[in-house]
């Protein structure tokens, strides 16, 4: 099924379906699964009991399935009566108090519900009493879904998800209202200034005459990390992916060192793994991707680290249009105030092209006539993917100098990482 297709049935689902049962699938949809029920060994027990079959044989089918929720609802025989249930009432009158009863109570409670639902009933039931439930349906597309339904835009969904909800009917109402109590921009991104590659062919020894002037150029690394912009707004501190996915719970540590910055700010930049001077591979921040509550274990591995290269917001202003040489001054003096450090002043030393080669891990930002930070890939000459690497650069960077999440403003070093590259990878 293609992604559209399910976001339209998404759509459809939440539209119709009355509040206290939507709200109890987003709960489950969002991955927000309720502890285990009923112990591994007793559901073996229970469940051979109910189909008729020695546990040898319940262990033979469970071979051959491959997995416990889908060999039950297999095995067990066809339910000559439904429960009339809804979803609410299903988890609220028999998920919920599973856990707590008795075991004789436990047994006869899941024994009945067993014996009231359907073969397809059965699985997603069994799939929730272990814990287990996962639909191949992307947290994102779930956000789409319900935004269409508020007719409010993803991110300020996606904003609402990530709060403090309950699976209940007056908080899924809440969650879909047009209008929220909060501003409507505290999660707004901006859309993402993707680098356009300059179409002009030159060879070594040719003229740069087509490139212009040098001193219309900012010169920065291509880092190896997660393109993503910082949001701090009313006492909120927000992460957002240039694909569009609120990736806050992921990099707790950003979250707690940009405390620091003011109201109003929006930082655009990129993640990394870092330890000593230097960034780590990208594979080590895949592992964060997608994790709802980061391990003080997996915290402790490595730092985290946001390189700061634009300014997209300050003091609640937009200043996109702004040039790029202004906003750049901005953030030193951001910056600055925040940590008292700065960075060194990007420089060119050299610029010779018939002796220096080209490196592939850095790229240049034109800054002529007036650099303004535009949406998506617009066309213009906006970015040189590969120039001259006989450069002084310096970058800002914020994170955690220890456990202690103090944030510090720490300058790169002018020689290029080992691991630059020339496109960033982003989730």
């Amino acid at each position: 099924m293609r992604t559209n297709e399910k976001v339209v049935l998404l759509e459809e689902y939440f539209r119709e379906t009355p509040p206290a049962d939507a709200a109890w699938a987003l709960q489950f949809l969002c991955g927000r699964t309720l502890p285990r029920a009923v112990p591994t060994k007793s559901l073996w027990l229970w469940a051979a009991e109910a189909a008729q079959i020695p546990v040898w044989l319940m262990e033979e089918s469970y071979q051959a399935v491959g997995d416990l929720a889908e060999t039950i609802a297999l095995l067990l025989p066809d339910s000559l009566e439904s429960t009339g249930l809804s979803l609410s009432q299903l988890v609220e009158q028999r998920l919920v108090p599973l856990r707590s009863l008795p075991e004789r109570a436990r047994h006869d409670l899941l024994q009945k519900t067993w014996l009231e639902l359907s073969s397809s009933e059965r699985l997603v039931w069994n799939k929730l009493i272990t814990g287990e439930f996962r639909l191949g349906v992307a947290r994102t597309l779930v956000i789409r879904a319900l935004a269409a339904v508020a007719q409010v835009e993803p991110a300020i969904m996606a904003h609402r998800v990530m709060g403090s909800w309950t699976p209940t009917s007056a908080d899924f109402t809440r969650l879909l209202a047009p209008t929220s109590p909060q501003s409507p921009e505290i999660a707004q991104p901006y859309p993402f200034f993707l680098a356009s590659p300059l179409e002009i062919k030159i060879r070594r020894g040719e003229s740069l005459e087509p490139l212009g002037r040098i001193q219309d150029w900012f010169a920065e690394w291509k880092w190896d990390g997660i393109r993503a912009q910082l949001i701090r707004r009313q006492g909120e501190s927000l992460l957002w992916s240039r694909g569009d996915e609120m990736i806050t719970e992921a990099f707790p540590e950003i979250i707690e060192a940009s405390h620091v910055l003011p109201e109003g700010t929006v930082l655009d930049g990129e993640i990394l793994a870092w330890q000593g001077e230097r960034p780590l591979p990208f594979s080590k921040l895949q592992r964060r991707l997608g994790r709802k509550k980061v391990a003080g274990k997996t915290r402790a591995e490595f730092l985290i680290a946001f390189v700061a290269y634009d300014l997209l917001e300050f003091a609640g202003t937009d200043i996109r249009t702004q040039p790029l040489e202004q906003r750049r001054r901005q953030l030193e003096e951001l910056l600055q105030q925040v940590t008292g450090q700065l960075a060194e002043e990007v420089t060119w030393r050299t610029y010779d092209a018939t002796e220096t080669p080209l490196f592939p891990g850095a790229a240049a930002i034109d800054t002529n006539p007036c650099s303004p930070f535009l949406p998506s890939r617009c066309g213009v000459t906006g970015a040189l993917q590969v120039l001259p690497s006989s450069f002084e650069t310096a970058t800002f960077t914020l994170y955690p100098s220890s456990a202690s999440v103090d944030a510090t403003c720490q300058c790169a070093a002018s020689t290029p990482p080992p691991n630059s590259r020339s496109e960033g990878t982003s989730a």
